[in-house]
């Protein structure tokens, strides 16, 4: 059985944020940097006569902590890394605190008890403990946004999607506190959605004829006759997922609901990243998109992702089944909202998309802080397109107003940024109607 590829563990370290910024030092930081490879390979239990004088230092003067260190780390690159990073960091700060002690009693002329420069093996071994259960508890997160999405990838899937990247990874290390608020966030949004009753059914009152269709409690008995004999099943699930079994067609309310076929393709999702969103209102959009992915992806529906921000400032990512869509959501996750606010160009970008073959059963939402206004030619396009293409625009609007939205939206939600609101996070149906 092979070990884990030391090569990828270089370029890791390499390409370590941190060790590069003490590589960007004179001195002790670029000598302490200098000696990550070596100590990488020791912690990763590739040898264990380091060539590094600092690492073969640190061996002879806390062999137990160094043994310690290599059980944690196991094979494993990613905790390797973490743990290198983290001794090599606490190096940096311990030669440097040694050396300022040892100018200042040059400078006072006593050479003092010889104690206070020694290694804190027990405080060494303790930070590395602590990033590496910080690392931890970021996989936990992260696995708990992202189940059962049909991306197909575990632990050590997602671990190998931000090695890939390690600017990635340190930001979301950085942001682990925020992922954790995400997710709580996500399950105040998803157990408010579970309490909201569901409307009635009913005002089917009449039928009125047949046509084609995919719901199954409407097919005739007919179509349903198919599935008894094996030379004609296959027909029957090729009509299903065609949209073409003959079913039932109702006059009544809910059949009118029921003729809406939103819900059903895409979601163009159309994000906020504004500055005005940071805080509270980015927690809570990136809560409210997982929400949204984790309902619809399952079922083989994509999420067009676009983040949006001043004039010309858009990026636009397409999230379906796969491990690069997961990327693309990590990307999404570990990114701070601080530009500007610009309605018209993801707008008209959306309503492009819905000419494409695989958007043209998508609608559109966006969650936004409502603190801009869309033109009135991009407004009267989405109303042209909407009678021709039958596609619903659901906006959510956290903290500010509504008002901003209401002229292209067909229905408006709003939810509080108050932090002090959180504890009681509930969506709220804006009643306020606008003409176009």
């Amino acid at each position: 059985m092979s070990g884990p590829d030391l090569s990828i563990l270089e370029q890791l370290l390499e390409h370590h944020p941190e060790l590069i910024a003490l590589r960007a030092e004179r001195g002790t930081g670029r000598r302490v940097a200098g000696a990550a490879d070596d100590l990488g390979r020791l912690l990763i239990g590739a040898t264990d006569a380091p060539a590094h004088p600092l690492v073969a230092a640190l061996t002879e003067g806390a062999p137990d902590e160094v043994a310690i260190l290599v059980g944690l780390c196991r094979g494993n690159l990613m905790r390797t890394m973490t743990t290198t990073v983290s001794i090599l960091v606490f190096l940096a700060e311990f030669l440097k605190r040694r050396e300022e002690e040892a100018e200042e009693e040059d400078g006072d002329g006593d050479s003092g008890d010889g104690e206070a420069g020694e290694l804190d093996g027990a405080e060494m071994v303790q930070q590395a403990f602590d990033a590496v259960a910080k690392q931890g508890q970021m996989l936990d997160d992260l696995n708990q946004l992202l189940p059962d999405m049909g991306w197909g990838f575990g632990k050590g899937h997602l671990e190998s999607a931000l090695l890939q990247d390690m600017a990635r990874f340190t930001e979301l290390l950085q942001r682990s506190a925020a992922l954790r608020r995400i997710a709580d966030e996500l399950g105040r949004l998803e157990r408010t959605q579970r309490k909201r009753p569901k409307p009635p059914r009913g005002g089917r009152d009449e039928v009125v004829g047949v046509r084609s269709g995919g719901t199954l409690s409407e097919v005739l008995p007919t179509e349903l006759a198919l599935l008894g004999s094996r030379d004609t099943e296959d027909l029957f699930y090729q009509r299903y997922v065609d949209q073409r079994l003959l079913s039932l067609e109702y006059k009544g309310a809910q059949a009118d609901v029921d003729e809406r076929r939103g819900g059903e393709g895409p979601v163009i999702a159309c994000v906020d990243t504004s500055g005005s969103m940071s805080g509270v209102p980015e927690v809570i959009a990136k809560a409210l998109i997982l929400s949204v992915m984790r309902r619809v992806l399952p079922k083989g529906r994509r999420v067009r992702l676009m983040l949006f921000g001043g004039p010309g400032e858009f990026e636009d990512r397409d999230i379906g089944r796969g491990p690069g869509a997961m990327r693309h959501f990590l990307d999404f996750l570990a990114m701070r909202f601080s530009a500007g606010t610009d309605f018209d160009g993801p707008l008209e970008r959306a309503l492009d998309l819905l000419d494409e073959a695989r958007y043209e059963q998508a609608d559109i939402l966006v969650v936004t802080d409502g603190y801009a206004s869309a033109g009135h030619a991009v407004v009267q396009r989405v109303h042209a397109l909407r009678e021709a293409l039958g596609f619903s625009v659901v906006s959510v609007v956290i903290g500010g107003s509504p008002r901003g939205v209401a002229p292209f939206s067909d229905r408006v939600w709003t939810l509080p940024a108050d932090p002090g609101a959180l504890d009681n996070l509930n969506l709220s149906e804006w009643d306020q109607t606008f003409e176009p």
